[in-house]
């Protein structure tokens, strides 16, 4: 875990997220003593996936959920999505933070569907999202 925590606000933000599907997506960050997890950014239900790729800084690291509604030939489905966005611009030491602590920051959001790993904003194309989402769901 690289001793780095988990502030309380993040799980509870995120149950809060899940149960009652007010936020289309959040946005976590590290403390600026890089010690701790914090909620940086919550998005009302109205919100885009462009919306969403404006709040990923270009030069430092972040976790997200989104809050993904797709159509399928049954219907409309509902996953929630973990991001692990670690740019080109961001330093070493940051991708190696982010990358260590991901697997805490996993276990503590309950319920997420799939994981996206992106270094640039083409891996964040959002019909290739749902095409990952889809293939994982079968």
């Amino acid at each position: 875990m690289a001793g780095i925590q988990l502030a309380d606000e993040v799980t509870s933000v995120y149950n809060d997220f899940k149960l009652s599907h007010k936020f289309r997506y959040i946005v976590f960050k590290m403390n600026d003593g890089m010690t701790e997890v914090v909620v940086e950014k919550t998005a009302e239900k109205n919100a885009t996936y462009d919306d969403f790729l404006k709040d990923l800084p270009e030069k430092s690291a972040r976790y997200a959920v989104y809050d993904l509604e797709y159509d399928t030939p049954e219907g409309l489905r509902q996953k929630i999505i973990f991001y692990l966005w670690t740019p080109e611009g961001c330093k070493i030491r940051e991708k190696m933070l982010y990358s260590a602590t991901k697997a805490t920051i996993k276990q503590a959001l309950v319920g997420l569907s799939a994981e996206i790993q992106a270094t640039d904003a083409g891996e964040l194309n959002l019909d290739e999202v749902i095409a990952k989402v889809k293939t994982i769901s079968k």
